[in-house]
């Protein structure tokens, strides 16, 4: 079907255009994630494994949020190094669930801390190395202001954090359009959504929508009529084991972002 795009018709697929930055409002957003050792009670799919921390459940309405720290388990990765990481972004969203990113240095095995404080985090990534290098030499972890509570991990040699969640930070919507999974043995794996809470002191419950049970497979979910959320709405895989062994999960959920 055609798309109205920069004030012009095409039939290009609409994700062609999103990628481009061609349709007014809207971009690609989501998260993708991978847990190796999934056990019999749900567990978030990221590398951190369990559950995962998170700064604040009502998100957008916390009016301060807090400041972030990260650092590396390699020296090496420090804004002063030449084979390297030097630099890495942080994306998520600031007081009030405005959207916000913040460019940091990175100092090796000493925290680091940002000048933003933060209220939710979607991803961080290294967008700068030295000359010598191609990415980061350790593991970069990003913690709350405790400098103790793991919020996420980008592993040694990938360049960025993974994890399957999203927020939707303030004045925007989000809209799912697929999610993919698979699996090594036998794990349940599903989509939970927590829906934005009005009152301050009781966040929303996080929610069951959709499962795939997979056993050595991939499974792909094409959500035909999309599935909306709604400022301060989060979205997250978790997977838990059906068998005795422990599964080996990966999930990437796809999401168009309306601003």
């Amino acid at each position: 079907m055609p798309i109205a795009s920069s004030q012009k018709v095409t039939t290009l697929p609409s994700g062609i255009e999103l990628a481009a930055g061609q349709i007014t409002s809207l971009s690609n957003a989501g998260g993708s994630g991978t847990n190796t050792a999934v056990g019999a009670v749900y567990e978030t799919v990221h590398n951190l494994g369990g559950i995962r921390n998170e700064l604040y459940a009502n998100y957008l309405n916390e009016s301060t949020g807090q400041t972030l720290k990260i650092s590396s388990s390699s020296t090496s990765d420090t804004n002063s190094g030449s084979g390297a990481a030097r630099k890495v972004q942080i994306r998520g969203t600031g007081p009030n669930g405005e959207y916000l990113q913040e460019n940091l240095n990175l100092n090796g095995t000493t925290a680091v801390e940002t000048t933003n404080a933060f209220t939710s985090v979607n991803r961080f990534f290294v967008t700068a190395v030295g000359s010598g290098g191609s990415t980061n030499v350790g593991d970069l972890t990003l913690y709350k202001n405790d400098g103790t509570t793991a919020l996420m991990k980008c592993d040694a040699d990938t360049g960025s954090a993974v994890g399957a969640f999203y927020y939707v930070p303030a004045g925007e919507q989000a809209y799912l359009t697929q999610i993919y999974a698979n699996a090594i043995n036998d794990c349940e794996v599903t989509m939970f959504v927590r829906k934005y809470s009005t009152n301050a002191n009781a966040p929303g419950a996080w929610q069951r929508r959709y499962t795939m049970v997979l056993n050595n497979n991939g499974m792909v979910y094409d959500v035909l009529n999309s599935f909306r959320l709604n400022a301060g709405d989060t979205i997250e895989i978790r997977a838990k084991r059906l068998g005795s062994t422990d599964a080996k999960v990966n999930a990437d959920i796809s999401l168009v972002r309306e601003q």
